[in-house]
């Protein structure tokens, strides 16, 4: 099963690592070659946790987009929200333009697919949209959220070629993530043209994540512990894991370039583009309250720049299932206050 695989990436995603194999304060679902997504989701406590996170995320972006708006008709409006590539990395306004038109082109398309760690099965998608380096539009399809049961219509759009839907695509023991993915996105091309014929000659992306690396980023509490997090999830293969835990399909450039880095260069390249290197407290527009309770966004180590800089990262190879960090003289304390930098 899937499951045997996915289960292997958790030590990735400090977080859920904690709650569901240490301190197990949230039940791993009874997994058996008959159990499909509908099972799992419509259980408490995994209904309320993926119901926030898709608020949480399309929430973000409808932020983004109206932030966006206002800081272009004045750029004294100098907000830090959130990327919308991808939706869990803090970015500057006046940053925005630069770095995204630098990575992503000047128009792109770029859609997050959320699978689920224990089946396979495709749960969510959010699509966004960017002209000159700015936020425009966005859509999300998610027929597991509440008032978007309409949704499952195109989860069970087929593949021409496949003839597979699209909700089982990634499901497929014998089939990679990347193959996966190159499958997946042939479908979204087609409900992009149809949708927005106009965005045709648009760069288009798509972003696999699985479930638990996504909640693994909406409750970290830094945007430079993101991005320390991101590469990890990039260079995983490298590590000893089965998969990797995030990546693009196509892959943009220059992130190539970037995510072929160390770590620590990666980390330092990637808060300059975003925030000019400052160290920034991630907020959340949502009351994400299951998630983070469940996943001890407040209970849990708040890593600072060094010792993200010098940690020790999980790797099979090494054998190490657990993030280890240097002591530090100067902690950052767990109620330390959100929306705000750390100079």
């Amino acid at each position: 099963m899937r499951f045997d695989i996915y289960k292997q990436m958790w030590p990735l995603a400090r977080h859920i690592y904690q709650a569901l194999c240490i301190e197990k304060t949230i039940e791993i679902p009874n997994v058996t070659n008959d159990t499909k997504i509908d099972d799992i989701y419509l259980k408490e406590p995994w209904f309320s946790i993926t119901q926030e996170i898709i608020n949480e995320v399309s929430a973000r972006m409808d932020t983004a987009i109206v932030h966006a708006k206002e800081y272009q008709e004045n750029k004294e409006k100098i907000y830090t929200d959130f990327w919308m590539l991808p939706p869990s990395v803090a970015i500057s306004s006046n940053i925005q333009k630069d770095t995204t038109q630098l990575i992503y082109g000047k128009k792109c398309t770029c859609s997050f697919v959320l699978l689920d760690d224990f089946t396979g099965e495709l749960l969510a998608i959010w699509s966004n949209y960017l002209e000159a380096g700015f936020p425009v539009d966005r859509y999300y399809i998610a027929p597991i959220l509440e008032g978007h049961e309409s949704d499952n219509e195109l989860f069970n759009r087929r593949h021409l070629k496949l003839g597979e839907k699209l909700r089982d695509i990634a499901k497929k023991k014998d089939r990679t993530l990347v193959e996966s993915a190159k499958y997946i996105l042939d479908i979204l091309y087609d409900l992009r043209n149809e949708k927005h014929p106009e965005r045709v000659k648009a760069n288009f992306f798509i972003c696999m994540s699985l479930i638990s690396g996504s909640i693994n980023q909406m409750v970290m509490r830094s945007n430079y512990d993101v991005l320390a997090t991101i590469w990890d999830g990039v260079n995983s293969k490298n590590l000893g894991y089965p998969e990797q835990y995030f990546f693009y399909y196509p892959w943009p450039p220059i992130l190539n370039t970037l995510f072929a880095a160390p770590r620590d260069i990666w980390i330092q390249r990637l808060t300059s583009l975003t925030t000019k290197g400052r160290f920034y407290l991630n907020h959340q527009e949502t009351k994400c309250s299951v998630m983070n309770e469940k996943f001890g966004r407040y209970r849990y180590l708040i890593p600072n720049k060094e010792q993200l800089l010098k940690a020790k990262i999980p790797s099979i190879k090494e054998g190490r299932n657990e993030y280890i960090f240097p002591e530090t003289e100067n902690p950052i304390p767990l109620d330390i206050k959100e929306r705000s930098f750390i100079e």
